[in-house]
């Protein structure tokens, strides 16, 4: 093949030229990493907010689950009267059971009353009881024979605030509370004690309760999030390891190309103004570089 040619802008003398012909690096992947690690953060960031938003979801269940919400009947509702009738004798302390009674009237605007009966009576009489004892809607009568048969009746007022989640919990209470070694009137006054407590008054709109649907969807939330998470790392780990082997054949292929440029040049350095037959005579001897065994002078130009 032809001889390439020499380098013209040498720089100098007694230095050899660059090496012919261009090297051309392959480009790293330094934009497309940026990209990946910004995409990294984001994927972070939409986590912490998925979990954040799961565990507020949980947090307020448990909430919902320590305390409801009512909302207190305005006292003109209520037309007040005695907390019990006990016709069976059971009552012995009742300052404790009145106090109970009260609070809870209290909390929720509705007014109890025991009625402790010497006979069963079943709904319909408790109903006609409730019409005889009461003008309004706002109580709350609870009929209890001597063998602790029970029922009740809400009047329509404070079946607003007694709803069936208020009941439930006071039933609950009440059948927790029960126990026959203990005093009829302390069954009843920690029945409605709890149930107090359990009660948090509230004259504000209730807010909307987070339904299934909406814990759902932000746990299918965080566990996209988790799994776009994971496939972004591989990539970002995949682009780091390609970028290390492209880093590796870089170096080879220079190292390659420098090997192969020493085997086939050969340089050769002399005082300027010879030529190569001055070489023969002991002359100066010209500035220039053996390439392929053929002898290639500088320009002195």
């Amino acid at each position: 093949p032809p001889p390439r040619r020499p380098w013209r802008r040498h720089p100098g003398p007694g230095m050899p030229p660059p090496p012919m012909g261009g090297y051309r690096r392959r480009r790293r992947g330094g934009g497309c990493l940026s990209s990946l690690l910004a995409v990294f953060v984001l994927v972070t960031i939409v986590i912490c907010i998925a979990s954040i938003r799961y565990n507020n979801t949980t947090e307020h269940h448990r909430e919902s689950a320590a305390q409801i919400r009512v909302t207190p009947l305005p006292a003109s509702a209520v037309h007040e009267t005695a907390y019990y009738t006990d016709e069976l004798g059971w009552i012995r302390h009742a300052s404790a059971l009145e106090n109970a009674l009260e609070d809870f009237y209290t909390s929720t605007g509705v007014q109890p009353h025991i009625y402790l009966s010497e006979t069963y009576r079943d709904q319909s009489e408790a109903d006609s009881l409730y019409s005889s004892l009461f003008t309004d809607e706002g109580h709350f009568l609870l009929v209890i024979a001597d063998d602790w048969n029970t029922a009740y009746i809400l009047g329509d007022d404070a079946a607003r605030v007694l709803t069936d989640d208020v009941m439930v919990l006071f039933w609950e209470n009440f059948d927790d509370c029960a126990d026959s070694s203990r005093a009829d009137e302390d069954v009843l006054t920690d029945a409605f004690t709890y149930t107090t407590d359990a009660l948090s008054p509230d004259t504000s709109p209730e807010p909307a309760a987070v339904t299934e649907s909406e814990r759902r969807t932000a746990g299918l939330f965080m566990i996209l999030a988790i799994m776009v998470f994971l496939v972004v790392v591989i990539v970002i780990v995949t682009v780091i390891v390609r970028a290390r082997k492209n880093a590796r054949y870089d170096e080879a292929s220079r190292s390659s190309f420098t090997r192969n440029t020493d085997d086939d040049t050969t340089w050769h350095t002399a005082p300027s103004g010879g030529n190569p037959s001055d070489s023969e005579s002991g002359g100066p001897q010209p500035r220039g570089y053996n390439l392929n065994g053929e002898f290639h002078s500088y320009d002195e130009d």
